[in-house]
């Protein structure tokens, strides 16, 4: 009788929390944007987390390599999934035939497995929930042929999110008049950002304390002449030049570790170099943080751009995945004077 009576109320708890879930629609998703709740079963889990977790969790350089998004799995057959069901982003994985999974499926879907389906706000605001339904045979292959789809999907969401977060003050478009008459260049900032001329170089500054220490700073300069290609020791050379003047205090690049990439797309040639900075190379007092350097040719000015973003956050403490995208999407907006401007970067949206 015991026995029976743990299963009876084992096999209620998914039914409670689904009944729930018309009181807690209206209030807010809670949680961290790049936080993945998994909900399966222990069972489950165990058999697919070695192929689940390194896709979910993806490394990414920032000042060492840290997670672009952390997992906590949680059974849909335990109480705690009634407070985990206000999370931000949540992940629904198991077999079709499983209430938790067949609530949100189709016949279609069901006839087409295994089948990825994402709806938005099911138990709250502003909430995306992805369903994963699997195959009742081999599971792990089943979740690993879906998997780079989601995980694509999730990272494109994220990115859009940061986008939005950063651009909330709205784009400054009367700097991007200004830019291209004093310095024949333009880039799409936020209304946030402040500027100035230090010599030669232009200067923006997106420094808060709101939730701890967070510096975004961008500089561009340029140099006449159109080399036919450029290295990473060039970026690196310039990068030191300028911030050992430009920057307070000065910076230098660490050369232990340097990622690199060619930017497509571009007239000229151009590339760019990724590391960390650091003011106790330059005998100031130590600290350090994630810098991405780029070299811009633009052949009608007959002239090469350097561009360089870094981010100064000590205290906050959670992942700089985010900022780093905000640091990219930046310099994804400049452009050659006299050249298109580049859009607002959701405006495809």
């Amino acid at each position: 009788m015991t026995s029976a009576l743990r299963t009876g109320t084992v096999l209620l708890l998914p039914v409670l929390a689904w009944a729930a879930c018309d009181m807690q629609r209206q209030r807010p998703a809670m949680g961290e944007a790049n936080s993945i709740i998994v909900v399966t079963t222990d069972s489950l889990w165990a058999q697919v987390q070695e192929t689940a977790l390194p896709a979910l969790e993806p490394r990414v350089f920032t000042v060492r390599d840290e997670k672009a998004f952390t997992v906590e799995q949680v059974s849909p057959l335990d109480s705690v999934w009634l407070t985990f069901q206000q999370f931000r982003q949540i992940l629904l994985l198991g077999p079709a035939s499983d209430p938790w999974i067949a609530e949100h499926l189709d016949d279609a879907v069901r006839a087409e497995l295994p089948a990825v389906v994402e709806r938005e706000d099911v138990w709250a605001r502003n909430q995306r929930v992805t369903v994963i339904a699997l195959p009742a045979a081999n599971p792990v292959a089943a979740l690993a042929s879906v998997l780079p789809r989601v995980t694509d999907r999730m990272r494109e969401t994220f990115i859009e999110y940061a986008q939005a977060r950063m651009y909330v003050s709205g784009p400054d478009l009367e700097l991007q008049d200004t830019l291209e008459a004093a310095g024949a260049f333009t880039m799409l900032f936020p209304q946030v950002y402040t500027w100035e001329r230090v010599g030669d170089a232009f200067v923006f500054r997106n420094h808060s304390e709101l939730t701890g220490t967070v510096n975004r700073t961008f500089l561009v300069t340029s140099r006449a002449g159109v080399p036919d290609s450029l290295s990473v020791e060039q970026i690196l050379a310039w990068r030191d030049t300028v911030a050992g003047s430009a920057y307070e205090p000065p910076q230098a690049a660490v050369r232990d570790r340097i990622e690199s990439r060619r930017l497509e797309g571009w007239p000229g040639p151009a590339l760019e170099a990724q590391g960390v900075w650091s003011t106790e190379l330059t005998g100031g007092y130590p600290s350090a943080g994630p810098f991405i350097s780029r070299a811009y040719v633009c052949p009608t000015q007959d002239r090469t751009y350097f561009v360089d973003a870094w981010l100064y956050a000590p205290s906050v403490a959670k992942p700089k995945f985010e900022y780093m995208i905000q640091l990219e999407t930046l310099l994804d907006t400049f452009r050659c004077g006299g050249s298109p401007r580049a859009a607002h970067p959701l405006a495809g949206a």
